[in-house]
């Protein structure tokens, strides 16, 4: 089992388990964003492209990208231009 956790603020995280983000990937060039919205208290997380995606193109963002922890890095190889894994 994977446990998908996401930081959305200091010392606060959304446990996204169970959710269909096993089908997103990281890219340090991605394409799509993570977009945080708060309202009364409550989180939504939602991936909004960057650009127009070509049918069957896979959806990444940047894990990164929501992170201040800096112990959760780790070693990428999505092998784009920036990639921060070289």
């Amino acid at each position: 089992n994977m446990n998908y956790v996401m930081e959305v603020g200091r010392e606060e995280f959304v446990d996204l388990t169970g959710e269909d983000v096993g089908m997103v990937n990281h890219a340090c060039e991605p394409n799509s964003l993570v977009v945080i919205r708060r309202e009364g208290g409550w989180a939504t997380i939602a991936l909004e492209a960057k650009r127009d995606l070509k049918n069957g193109e896979q959806v990444t963002f940047d894990y990164h990208a929501n992170t201040q922890d800096r112990l959760l890095l780790f070693q990428c190889s999505c092998g784009g231009g920036s990639c921060r894994g070289r």
